[in-house]
């Protein structure tokens, strides 16, 4: 069990993707304060390659603005029901397992197992395969 700081107990699940057990943890703090920092990576990626011809202090005042806005429960919504979204989230609540890393996401989930895994993120659960039995720990 690990425990940190501004997370409660969280529900832990074991399911099998591709032949192999996985633990999803459920996304906490933690997890929500990286992924918003992970969008805000992403819009500033996006704003910096198409603002090559932005006057420099321009640019600077765009960058500081994506910096300092905070993302609202819709935004975070709509980042989730997109793929990049559901890779990086997915990544997060696995990422305790031994052998993951957000470069290898796909060689466990892809189009084959998507619903059954965002199931699984959900708490529904895929009912014809692995159903998950969830738990409780503290993280």
């Amino acid at each position: 069990m690990e425990t940190t700081p501004g997370n409660a107990s969280r529900n832990v699940v074991e399911a099998e993707l591709r032949g192999k057990k996985y633990t999803f943890l459920e996304p906490g703090l933690d997890e929500l304060s990286l992924f918003e920092s992970h969008i805000k990576s992403k819009r500033l990626e996006m704003y910096l390659v198409a603002a090559k011809s932005v006057p420099s202090d321009e640019k600077q005042e765009m960058v500081q603005q994506i910096l300092k806005t905070s993302l609202d429960e819709d935004t975070i919504a709509a980042e989730l029901s997109t793929i990049e979204g559901v890779r990086y989230m997915l990544y997060l609540c696995l990422r305790k397992n031994e052998d993951v890393e957000l470069d290898n996401m796909s060689d466990i989930i892809d189009l084959s197992n998507l619903s059954e895994a965002t199931a699984i993120l959900d708490g529904i659960g895929a009912e014809d395969v692995n159903p998950p039995q969830a738990e409780t720990v503290d993280a």
